[in-house]
């Protein structure tokens, strides 16, 4: 058998084949990426529901270009794109969604399409519940407040919500949280995933109160951020760990997200300086060692931003962090030169006691409280007693955080941040005057009235803490 011969089917240079036309691929708007895909799935339902408002105005854009210009080419020489498709957004949330309470707290962000179909879904309900009633399974009485579901308070599992644990807890908050934010800042510890199931489960039984119109607002209730932050599963500002701070942030920028008027293309909006205000301190490398001297920082300029609605300036928070950051380290040098110097002292005292035959006191700084340090000229040496819990074991620059009462079981009546000693109601006590009294305090004159001088065990300004007036020495 023959070999078989190639047969070149090209067609000459002088007769070409004419061109055929290419199916062009579409290329998605929404989903244009297996990454993109993942990401949009993974977004709250809230988030979801925003973006889709904001696709959806887009596509009537659209459609709109596309009629005026089958209206009149001339006037509009170019139709409108192809419109981009939804974030999917399944029946299990859409059942979620019909809830009255979840409606109202997502109303300004629910694009039209979903309203339609959250509308279809009712009268469909309205409809079976009459189909029901007249087949006599349920109580047929005009006055709604008489028939069973309304006396049994008869719950449905049609707006149940499937686990997830690939996506982030997506908390539902109540309208009360909104309305409140609107008059008032909300704390940070209210954001954090104990405080906001507390709220939502306890809403019925939280402290409230009434407020009047003032031209901007209407009269209605609101929290009462006061008597709520005292409550043990909330709590006041400053008082969130650094894991409890990050958790609650997150929580706090998706409620900010959820007030957002603005338009992406109108430039800075609402959620915008949110989101740059707390991915600063996230994205501090050394934001969790420094964490308790520059959460003070981050709860001024969020009260800065409610009280002056200034901008996000990122040379100012650069300013304020290295701030916080060198206070801090120059905090925990003095408190390691203290405890040097402390050591040492003891060191000298035990030496000599030996050196004369006798027992090493067991007050030294009662036996000698005008020792001075050597370095420091008329500072008084540190006491052998802590001057804000009366302990032997430690002074206030080493006190344990984690001791809040006197031996006796008193509650302490100072406070102690580690770095300044305070009375309850904030104001500072002078460390020099409770270590050795008026002569001690060489600083009067300057400090003035800054700092005051009271007992920090007793607050009684006839005496200092360690003259042993309203407290008794340990042996």
């Amino acid at each position: 058998m023959a070999d078989a011969q190639l047969i070149d089917i090209a067609p000459p240079d002088n007769q070409l084949l004419p061109d055929l036309p290419q199916a062009v691929a579409r290329r998605p708007r929404t989903h244009f990426s297996d990454a993109v895909t993942v990401m949009l799935k993974s977004l709250s339902l809230p988030l979801r529901l925003k973006r889709n408002k904001e696709i959806e105005e887009k596509n009537e854009a659209r459609n709109l270009m596309t009629l005026l210009h089958i209206e009149d080419p001339a006037a509009n020489p170019h139709p409108g794109s192809e419109t981009a498709s939804f974030i999917t957004i399944d029946s299990t949330e859409l059942k979620f969604l019909s809830s009255p309470t979840v409606l109202d707290s997502l109303r300004d962000n629910i694009p039209f399409y979903i309203t339609r179909r959250l509308a279809d879904l009712r009268l469909f309900h309205d409809k079976t519940s009459k189909r029901l009633t007249d087949e006599g399974l349920t109580d047929s009485n005009d006055d709604p407040t008489s028939s069973r579901a309304a006396k049994r308070r008869c719950m449905t599992a049609k707006t149940s919500v499937r686990r997830n644990f690939q996506q982030r807890i997506a908390f539902i908050f109540p309208q009360i949280m909104f309305d409140t934010g609107d008059r008032m800042p909300l704390p940070l510890p209210f954001f954090t995933h104990k405080a906001l199931r507390y709220i939502i489960d306890n809403l019925a039984v939280l402290p409230v109160r009434k407020v009047e119109a003032d031209g901007i607002h209407k009269k209605g209730t609101i929290l009462d951020v006061e008597k709520c932050s005292k409550l043990p599963n909330l709590g006041e500002e400053l008082s969130l760990s650094f894991g409890q701070y990050t958790e609650a942030a997150t929580q706090m920028y998706n409620f900010q997200t959820l007030r957002d008027k603005d338009s992406p293309g109108d430039g800075e909006t609402w959620t915008q300086f949110w989101e740059l205000h707390f991915l600063f301190f996230e994205n501090q490398h050394d934001a969790e060692e420094y964490y308790e001297e520059w959460k003070k920082v981050e709860l001024d300029l969020r009260r800065e931003r409610w009280s002056y609605n200034y901008a996000y300036d990122p040379d100012y928070y650069v300013q304020r962090y290295m701030t916080a950051k060198n206070n801090m380290i120059q905090s925990l040098r003095f408190e390691e030169e203290m405890n040097r110097r402390e050591t040492k002292w003891r060191a000298q005292a035990l030496s000599e006691s030996k050196s004369r035959g006798r027992d090493f006191p067991s007050s030294g700084f009662a036996s000698r409280s005008n020792r001075p340090f050597p370095e420091a000229g008329s500072r008084p040496s540190v006491p052998s007693s802590c001057i804000l819990c009366a302990d032997r074991s430690h002074s206030l620059f080493t006190h344990p955080r984690d001791k809040t009462k006197f031996t006796d079981g008193k509650i302490l009546w100072a406070k102690w941040n580690g770095k300044s000693l305070t009375s309850p109601d904030g104001r500072e006590l002078c460390i020099r005057f409770n270590i050795g009294g008026n002569p001690h305090c060489v600083l009067k004159d300057k400090h003035g009235d800054t700092r005051i001088h009271v007992c920090s065990f007793c607050g009684d300004r006839s005496h200092h803490a360690l003259s042993w007036t309203c407290r008794k020495r340990d042996n």
